[in-house]
């Protein structure tokens, strides 16, 4: 028989060793749940740098957000919410000069509240929605700016669009001091006016309008050492190049507005829009076979199919026509070849009194060709602001 004192002593020892080994195991158990734990707390460390840059990020997206709000805001620089400008082929324009200081001039129009207010008065019974205004060099100053900056927010409140009418006959004449000097001209009444710190974005141009009658040059004109004679005197070759050199002004205009970045009061590009003699396809006296112009230069077809790329749209002015089927079939194939480009109809008052006896006379006239009232479908512009105001 086994004493019972032997037995303790094996259960002590038992009780002993597995004390002693369940250390060891647990020493190793804690020190891979310490690996575990730690692998746990590098990857929450690691969860907690990634969002840390997730969130810096997200920081950097918000801030580049609020930046790029920020400069949006700078850009907009109190940018009105306005409706829609009446700019479309159906809305009636009318011409108007400075005319030195003749009350009845774009300066005199400009100079007080009420002379604007006056002006705009008077258009609207017309059903002037486009106003194509010359002021000279009075933009140029920081007087005129102002002048002329709220002038252009007042029309665009009056639900006017204001275009800015540039340009004379040595313009279409290759040369510094010739189209270089319209250039000159762009450069200091458009881009420099809307660059101007006094200038916000309401008060900008919508269009740049072009009044580059090469025809109208009644005298030799030099540019850069080369002559041109006056358009009687020219012979129909000659005259077919004009016309050529007319396209290349349009042409370099546009570039030198989109080189420049030149936008409307809403930030889109400038438009730019172009007057024109109606009798351009149909004068015996150009003779566009013969005037070596390049392909598709040469006929009266490819010159306006050409420039249908370059301007937003033309003014085909009829001067001392009054027939208003003859008006209507003669332009109808300038359209054709412009199309989709828009082409508009300039009723001339101010050229012939016989012609146009009353405002009642043009209004009229307008009507039986105007998009709204009438099969002929063109859009009218009246030139211009004083001959109708001399009119009864």
């Amino acid at each position: 028989m086994v004493p019972i004192s032997f037995v303790f002593v094996l259960l002590f020892l038992f009780i002993a060793f597995a004390d002693g080994k369940r250390p060891l195991n647990s020493k190793r158990q804690d020190e891979n749940n310490d690996e575990v734990l730690s692998s746990k707390r590098q990857d929450n460390n690691n969860d907690e740098v990634l969002n840390s840059k997730r969130q810096d990020n997200n920081n950097e997206e918000v801030l580049n957000s609020k930046r790029q709000d920020n400069d949006n805001e700078e850009v907009s620089n109190n940018i009105k919410s306005y409706p829609p400008l009446p700019t479309s082929v159906g809305a009636r324009g009318i011409w108007a000069y400075q005319h030195g200081v003749d009350d009845l001039g774009t300066h005199a129009m400009l100079e007080t509240a009420a002379s604007r207010t006056a002006a705009i008065n008077n258009m609207n019974p017309w059903s002037v929605r486009r106003f194509y205004g010359s002021y000279g060099t009075l933009q140029t100053t920081d007087e005129g700016s102002l002048q002329v900056g709220k002038w252009n927010e007042e029309l665009r409140d009056n639900g006017f669009s204001s275009q800015l009418l540039l340009g004379s006959p040595r313009h279409a004449l290759p040369g510094s001091n010739c189209r270089g000097r319209l250039a000159e001209l762009i450069q200091e009444r458009l881009i420099d006016f809307h660059a101007s710190p006094l200038v916000p974005h309401d008060w900008f141009f919508d269009t740049l309008h072009l009044d580059v009658e090469v025809h109208a040059m009644n005298e030799n004109i030099i540019c850069d050492g080369t002559e041109y004679i006056e358009w009687d005197l020219a012979d129909g070759p000659e005259r077919a190049r004009r016309f050529y050199m007319l396209y290349l002004t349009a042409r370099q205009v546009r570039d030198y507005l989109d080189w420049h970045g030149v936008v409307d009061p809403y930030g889109n590009r400038m438009k730019l829009e172009m007057d024109l003699p109606f009798w351009i396809d149909s004068s015996d006296d150009i003779d566009w076979a013969g005037s070596g112009n390049p392909v598709p230069f040469n006929t009266p077809m490819g010159w306006f199919t050409s420039l249908s790329s370059v301007v937003d749209s033309i003014t085909l002015m009829t001067y001392h026509e009054d027939d208003l089927t003859s008006i209507c079939t003669r332009a109808s194939q300038e359209r054709d070849w412009m199309d989709p480009t828009p082409v508009r109809v300039g009723l001339n008052p101010a050229y012939d009194d016989d012609l146009w006896e009353s405002k009642g006379d043009v209004l009229t006239a307008a009507m039986g060709l105007d998009t709204y009232t009438s099969d002929c479908g063109f859009a009218v512009d009246i030139f211009h602001y004083k001959g109708m105001m001399l009119l009864p």
